[in-house]
């Protein structure tokens, strides 16, 4: 299993387990969160995607999971509503 290097998985621990029908499966585990400073605010408007903020801010639409993370939720879906939301410098911290 690999990963593209604007992956938030790209340095994560595979590991093998055992699911419950005795099937070996590998998973990743949840990557370390990355503390960046914040460098600004950016105003949502409704239906904007976050891939496309991605793009204009970090450079990246694949970074997308950069923005929930760097403002402490989980998932994307979790700033759909949000009015403002910080975000992280262009390049990453880790």
């Amino acid at each position: 299993m690999s990963f593209t290097d604007h992956s938030r998985y790209k340095n994560a621990a595979l590991r093998t387990v055992a699911g419950p029908d005795g099937q070996t499966v590998t998973i990743v585990d949840p990557p370390r969160r990355v503390v960046e400073p914040t460098v600004g605010w950016r105003l949502r408007q409704q239906g904007q995607r976050l891939d496309r903020i991605a793009h204009a801010f970090l450079g990246h639409a694949t970074e997308w999971w950069r923005l929930p993370d760097h403002n402490n939720t989980m998932s994307g879906d979790a700033i759909v509503d949000a009015r403002e939301m910080a975000v992280p410098p262009k390049n990453r911290g880790d």
